[in-house]
């Protein structure tokens, strides 16, 4: 009786897509060699539709199988939820239904740091996740960030322009200009003594308030090709 009821459906259906092509063909006054061939590529992409659509309605049909899709569905989102929890998103039961502009940008930054880690990585390529954030979000991000690190053993490939921010969540830096890593260093050496010129003309970019404590250098406007220091 089940598979009765879903064959009727789809003559029905089938029955109306027809309709609409033969209608489309009129209306598009295309000639006969097309109309054919357009006409035969329809009926193929019917044949596959109405095969997946039978098997996505019998999936959902079936009550043993309507039953395992339900419990599964709750666990994905009980787990979910526990991600949620542990990067310190407020009220996540809620949260885990909504749109990404019912977000703020704080809000939206931490889901997609959930994201990157329900897989469980050992190493996180973050590409310039500070931007578009005000200084106080940054500070969240940066703080959950390390906080992250050391709960799950992370390794962080960090990609940013934020010279500060480089400073305050890395180990070792490479400096990259035209393409190239120019620049090796642990952090603490290469902001006290940058070798390269693009490193120099990087940290003479820092407004003096912020940068007092490093060495100053005039910005360069010629900087030659790539080379590696040394």
């Amino acid at each position: 009786l089940l598979f009765q009821k879903e064959l009727n459906a789809l003559k029905q259906y089938e029955s109306s897509v027809s309709r609409v092509d033969n209608r489309l063909f009129e209306l598009e006054g295309s000639t006969s060699s097309q109309t054919t061939n357009e006409k035969t590529s329809l009926v193929r992409m019917r044949e596959r539709l109405s095969k997946r659509d039978h098997l996505i309605l019998f999936i959902r049909r079936a009550p043993f199988l309507k039953r395992y899709y339900t419990r599964l569905d709750r666990t994905i989102t009980g787990h979910v939820v526990d991600i949620l929890k542990e990067l310190g998103v407020p009220n996540p039961e809620n949260v885990v239904h909504r749109y990404p502009h019912e977000l703020s940008g704080g809000m939206q930054q931490r889901i997609v740091i959930a994201m990157a880690l329900a897989c469980h990585p050992t190493l996180l390529i973050a590409d310039e996740p500070t931007s578009n954030l005000d200084v106080t979000v940054q500070a969240q991000i940066l703080n959950l960030l390390k906080s992250l690190q050391k709960q799950f053993d992370l390794t962080y490939l960090f990609v940013t322009h934020h010279l500060l921010v480089v400073q305050y969540i890395s180990n070792r830096i490479a400096v990259i200009y035209l393409g190239k890593i120019v620049e090796l260093s642990m952090t603490e050496t290469l902001f006290k003594k940058p070798l390269h010129p693009y490193s120099r003309a990087s940290f003479s970019a820092i407004p003096d308030a912020i940068s007092e404590f490093l060495y100053r250098f005039n910005c360069i406007l010629d900087i030659p090709a790539a080379l590696p220091v040394n």
